[in-house]
Formats: C-alpha cells, sequence, structure tokens
C-alpha cells in the first residue's frame, strides 16, 4: 500500500507533464492492474508479451558470442574449456528466459551473466541479488511443490493481464523470474525453470525447510558433500550424505503423503541441486527408468534407491547390472559411477552404499 501510493504519485507526474516527455519506459519485476495505478496514467502500452521486444531487457546468444569473446576466452582458459565448452555452460547457467509466445528467443539473465564474465567463475549470482526474499509470503509448501513448478500452465488470460496479487504462486514465480515461458498452445503457457543458477537457488532455499535443521547448521556438511562428490571419494560423500537425510522423511510431517522411496527422491535431489549438481530424477532410459542421475563437473554418479523392505542393496545392485544403467553414458567426459543406495523403510536415512562395477 505504501509502495502503491508513491507509485501513483510519478505517474501522475508524468501524465501531468507528458508534453515535455518524448520517451518514457517502465519496467519492473510485477505488474499492477488492480490498484487505479493506471487510471492515473492510462496512456501505457504494454509491451511485456510483444514478440519484437522479447529481448529488449536481456542479451542473446547472438550478442553474447559478439560482444564478449574476450571474456570467454578468459573463463575457459580459466576453467581449462574450449571457447564453446564455455559458452555451453555460460548458457546452461545464465540463458533459458523466453517473454513472447510468438518469438522465443532465448535469453540471458543479464546480471548473472555479466557478473560470471567479469570474475571469470560461473557462481550463482541470482541467489546472492536478493531476489528470494518475497518467495515465502507468495508460495505456500514450496519445499513440496518445487518439482510441480518446473512443469506448469497458465491461462494467457492470467498471466497476460494479471498482477502478482491477483494470481496464484505460479505467476508470481513467473512476474519474478523463477519461472519462464517454455512453451504455449490453445490459450495456455506452460511454464518451467529457465536455467541451472534459477533451480540451484530455489533448492537452496527450501532444503533447510525439507530437512527441518537451520540453514547454517547444513553448510559446512553441504560443502563436504560437494567437495568429496567432485573428487569421487565415495566413502566421505556417503558420511555426509547420511547425516543431512538422517530421520528426515520420517520426522517431516509435510511429507507424510509421499511414499517412502519418493520421499527419499525428494529430499536427496534437493540437497544435490541445491550444492551445484545436475539433477535428474527418474531418468528415462532405453531399459528403464533410473531413479536419479547427478553430474559434476568431472563425475556422473547413476543412483538406484531401494529400500531395505524393498530387496535393499543387493536388489538395487542387481537392477543397475541388469538394465546396463552406465551404458547411455559412456560416450560423455566424465567418469560414470553406478551406485546401490539402500534406506530404511520407516525413514531413517540411508543404510548402506555400494559402488557397482
Amino acid at each position: 500500500e505504501a509502495c502503491t501510493s508513491i507509485y501513483r504519485e510519478v505517474f501522475a507526474i508524468l501524465k501531468a507533464d507528458d508534453k515535455y516527455e518524448k520517451f518514457v519506459f517502465i519496467t519492473g519485476i510485477t505488474k499492477f492492474t488492480q490498484i487505479s495505478l493506471f487510471s492515473v496514467l492510462n496512456n501505457l502500452s504494454n509491451i511485456s508479451f510483444e514478440p519484437e521486444y522479447a529481448a529488449i531487457c536481456g542479451i542473446t546468444k547472438e550478442e553474447v558470442m559478439r560482444d564478449f569473446k574476450p571474456e570467454i576466452n578468459k573463463l575457459a582458459e580459466y576453467e581449462g574449456w574450449t571457447f564453446d565448452e564455455a559458452v555451453a555452460q555460460l548458457t546452461a547457467y545464465y540463458d533459458g528466459y523466453h517473454f513472447s509466445r510468438r518469438n522465443m528467443v532465448d535469453v540471458f539473465n543479464p546480471f548473472s551473466l555479466i557478473n560470471a564474465l567479469a570474475d571469470s567463475d560461473l557462481k550463482n549470482y541470482w541467489a546472492s541479488s536478493g531476489a528470494t526474499s518475497l518467495l515465502p509470503k507468495f508460495v505456500d509448501d514450496m519445499e513440496i511443490r518445487l518439482k510441480d513448478f518446473d512443469n506448469c500452465a497458465l491461462l494467457s488470460t492470467i498471466i497476460e493481464t494479471s498482477d502478482v496479487t491477483g494470481g496464484g504462486p505460479e505467476l508470481f514465480l513467473y512476474q519474478s523470474g523463477y519461472l519462464t515461458i517454455k512453451g504455449y498452445m490453445n490459450g495456455t503457457y506452460l511454464l518451467g525453470i529457465p536455467n541451472f543458477e534459477v533451480k540451484q537457488a530455489l533448492n537452496e532455499i527450501v532444503l533447510p525447510t525439507l530437512a527441518m535443521r537451520k540453514s547454517n547448521d547444513m553448510q559446512s556438511t553441504q560443502a563436504f558433500l560437494n567437495l568429496y562428490l567432485s573428487v569421487g571419494n565415495l566413502p566421505e560423500a556417503m558420511k555426509c550424505l547420511k547425516a543431512l537425510i538422517a530421520d528426515v522423511p520420517y520426522s517431516n510431517k509435510k511429507l507424510a503423503s509421499m511414499d517412502m522411496e519418493e520421499r527419499y527422491r525428494l529430499i536427496m535431489s534437493t540437497i544435490f541441486n541445491a550444492i551445484g549438481c545436475r539433477v535428474e530424477v527418474e531418468k528415462m532410459i532405453a531399459t528403464c527408468r533410473i531413479d536419479m542421475v547427478v553430474q559434476t563437473t568431472n563425475y556422473i554418479y547413476v543412483l538406484e534407491l531401494k529400500l531395505s523392505n524393498n530387496g535393499g542393496i543387493d536388489a538395487a545392485t542387481e537392477q543397475i547390472r541388469a538394465k546396463q544403467y552406465i551404458e547411455p553414458f559412456k560416450a560423455d567426459k566424465q567418469k560414470v559411477v553406478a551406485l546401490a543406495i539402500e534406506l530404511d523403510e520407516k525413514g531413517k536415512g540411508l543404510v548402506d552404499w555400494k559402488e557397482v562395477d
């Protein structure tokens, strides 16, 4: 309410003095329709979804390749990548925004991209930008619903005309940049998470609530898990993972509606995403569906989870071998490691693990 009264005063001045104004461009993360702002300034055109302006507030791949070659080469040199590999990493981290169903040009987040090129480092600049503070006010049960937001839909009448106070969490997440347009069909927008940076930021936000621990109680263990996974030290990595999921599925009442294996998949995928791994849950391959694939810079971990009362580690090992889990990843540069993981059926955490040849 306080903000709105200030906006109204500013807009009234814009309208009163329009004879002095040749061009006015207003942008922000949320649109206001229900608060009579535009009765004060009613001669605006909303260009948010127009195809010719789809890339006006970001940086396209073409512009990156044209204007930032020295910075990309410097990043590539630091990380031991080729130029093309550096572009691919920047794209995965910071690209993926779309602002018009009629022009699906990919747009990079300019704030993150320029910071990454200035630092010659791929960091999560989104999480440090203050963009996360409003989430709890607009999104209930975020930790449980997060996976649903990566493939959701909104009617065009809602996304194109409603303000943030008149829609659900999907509209807020879209307007604030956590979701972007992935497709459009028959009056319905299909939305999803734009890139790896945003996905990691979201998982960092929900992990403490999901794990029922304070964030600072988990940070050291998460850091060690990231370190051990990145160098392939599985005994120490599994100790960290065991510590992070101990008693979580059992004690978190919000998870009660899920079956136990699904609960474990949720908490484990959130942990891996939050430390910066690339995670695919229930990845389809030719022979079956893999429970989880976790990628670091140098390793691909292929995980099969089994509850103790469903065969445990022996059943997981047998399935990895019988269904040839490693086969689809042999062409990748990273080392592939298959892990059979046994979990307690009563929710008490990780029981045992085994690397499968």
